[in-house]
């Protein structure tokens, strides 16, 4: 597995682009599926729990497996740490789950307060 470490600075706005793949390294279609990183202190948190979560159905290209998670400045105003993630595709009709990428969130504090 690549490196899929996320370092984001407390309190900017960020754009993490992420390109979803298939077993055999096809472009995962995400056409009709819902893309959630989750951000928690430890793994057994409680999803409601989690520092940060957000999802999005609305991808940069579908059915090349790439999508964009925007986070404003209110979302990354998160306690400087290490934290761990992950990202998961899903669909309701018919159910399906998958977690695609488990990793470090790194968040550092920022340096200009302007």
């Amino acid at each position: 597995m690549a490196d899929d470490k996320i370092g984001i600075t407390k309190g900017d706005s960020e754009v993490i682009q992420i390109t979803i793949t298939d077993e055999d390294g096809s472009a995962f279609d995400l056409t009709g599926y819902t893309v959630t990183m989750t951000v928690k202190k430890c793994g057994n948190e409680e999803d409601a729990d989690a520092i940060l979560k957000k999802s999005v159905t609305s991808h940069l290209n579908p059915t090349g497996g790439i999508t964009v998670i925007e986070l404003s400045p209110t979302e990354t105003d998160i306690v400087p740490g290490i934290y761990i993630y992950d990202v998961q595709v899903s669909k309701a009709t018919p159910v399906f789950v998958r977690t695609v990428i488990k990793d470090i969130f790194e968040v550092v504090e920022d340096i200009t307060n302007a």
